[in-house]
């Protein structure tokens, strides 16, 4: 995965970001391990708290990323619904229960899980 392979060459000890930011080695550490377990990636959309400043835009029609976002999630969350509805048994098959499992090891430790 490219992002993981971007990690590997920047984040290290012996690496380049550390030496290039204010950073010491343990402080940048910390850096990374509270941006994962403070990060909200899998908190549902409309449940994402913005600032006022940001709401004027999304109420005036200039910040399409919080409305259209929300518009996605809706959509993409009436498609589960109804495929979870209808599917019957495909909804505990391997291909289903894999995906399920992954997502969970993958979001493991994070605020939003």
């Amino acid at each position: 995965e490219v992002n993981l392979e971007a990690f590997d060459t920047l984040v290290p000890r012996t690496s380049l970001l550390h030496r290039s930011c204010a950073l010491t080695w343990p402080g940048m550490k910390s850096l990374f391990d509270m941006a994962y377990t403070g990060c909200s990636a899998y908190k549902p959309f409309p449940e994402r708290k913005v600032t006022s400043a940001v709401q004027k835009m999304v109420d005036s029609g200039t910040f399409a990323y919080v409305s259209e976002g929300n518009e996605y999630y809706e959509i993409v969350r009436s498609f589960v619904r109804d495929w979870l509805s209808k599917a019957g048994n495909e909804v505990t098959d391997s291909f289903a229960t894999n995906f399920y499992y992954a997502m969970k090891e993958a979001s493991k430790g994070q605020a939003y899980t």
